[in-house]
């Protein structure tokens, strides 16, 4: 139980180190959590437990501490990305634009600083965390053993229920992409059912897919805007929201060209002012799949077979595999039923309803 308290005490250490940081700087909290309900990033206790079993000859000194420590904590840093992005499809903190990136997982200023981050740590932090680590009731540390492997929601022993929606038009929407390793299997699933979608895409995350982001529109899908940083846009002043929003704007049309690209405001959240000073629509959504909390096809599943109905914007996100799988699915059990699958600009069409730039929709009702 020593290692994993150890493990748990500078992963919450590491997690207040990240708000310390956001506040500070007025930056995004970079999530670096996984699937925890606890306040937590396992990436800090990983690099940490990595560090203190290196070989005690590299640990000789505050300078050779720091320089091997810092490797060490970047090369877990990098490896936890990797394995988020490749198994499970996403992407907790992205360092495209900071300078001297590695594939968006590392980048050179923060390696500097995890040196001696590591090695203040181990010599001023571990001897206060080894008593604690060392003492602590075993009880407690098989409770935290079992809320540590038992937080992810299990699979519903049943299939999901079957779907209450009458014939009529819904748009599904994609938030957080694009993602190379789950957007491709998308559209391909999207284009095989004759389906076409809406996919509002972080601008920071745009370089480097380019063609992907060509081959969302090539397909027949409409793109829009989910801001450049994806920060909260009410965590800023409205000059610096618009100025975020226009950043992304210009990476859109970068690659796309002149367009409108409809806006979807992280988390939803947008100010009035904000809203006024748009050229665009916004749109959020009427059916919160929460795929982003379950990464479960099955609850994904239930959401939407029980609440969404016609005229309807289902939201997902297509940097989960989970989601990806549901979201063909959702389209499979619909489908059948008369359902058409069209985008929110296609939504509004069919609706007969004509959007307004600086207003916030959620679901599009005809007269």
């Amino acid at each position: 139980m020593y290692w994993l308290w150890l493990f748990c005490l500078y992963s919450f250490l590491g997690y207040l180190l990240e708000k310390i940081f956001a506040a500070v700087t007025g930056a995004r909290h970079q999530v670096r959590k996984c699937f925890l309900l606890l306040p937590l990033c396992p990436v800090y206790g990983l690099a940490m437990l990595a560090v203190l079993h290196l070989p005690a000859d590299l640990t000789r000194g505050f300078l050779r501490l720091a320089f091997y420590g810092g490797l060490t904590a970047t090369a877990v840093e990098y490896a936890v990305h990797f394995l988020y992005d490749k198994l499970l499809g996403v992407m907790f903190w992205d360092y495209s634009g900071t300078h001297m990136d590695l594939n968006r997982r590392v980048c050179v200023p923060f390696a500097v600083i995890w040196g001696p981050l590591t090695a203040f740590a181990l010599r001023q932090v571990q001897p206060l965390l080894h008593p604690i680590a060392l003492h602590a009731p075993a009880g407690a540390g098989l409770a935290l053993l079992l809320v540590l492997t038992g937080c992810t929601p299990a699979e519903p022993a049943g299939p999901a229920a079957e779907p209450a929606a009458e014939p009529g038009y819904m748009a599904l929407t994609f938030d957080d992409g694009p993602s190379p390793s789950n957007t491709p299997r998308l559209l391909e699933g999207l284009s095989r059912r004759g389906v076409r979608a809406t996919f509002f895409l972080v601008g920071s995350r745009i370089e480097g897919r380019e063609d992907l982001v060509r081959r969302i529109r090539q397909e027949g899908h409409q793109i829009g805007n989910h801001s450049f940083g994806h920060g909260d846009l009410t965590d800023l002043s409205a000059a610096q929201a618009l100025a975020d929003l226009d950043k992304c704007n210009r990476a859109l049309e970068q690659v796309l060209g002149p367009g409108s690209y409809w806006l979807r405001p992280p988390y939803g959240f947008i100010s009035q002012e904000e809203l006024r000073a748009l050229g665009t629509p916004a749109i959020c959504w009427s059916v919160d799949t929460e795929d982003w909390k379950s990464r479960n096809v099955n609850s994904i599943l239930d959401i939407v077979l029980r609440q969404a109905g016609d005229g309807d914007i289902l939201l997902l996100h297509d940097c989960y595999p989970t989601s990806v799988t549901a979201a063909l699915e959702i389209v499979d059990r619909l489908q059948p039923r008369g359902v058409q699958f069209v985008t929110v600009e296609e939504l509004f069409a069919v609706k007969g309803v004509q959007p307004a730039c600086g207003t916030l929709y959620r679901r599009v009702r005809g007269e």
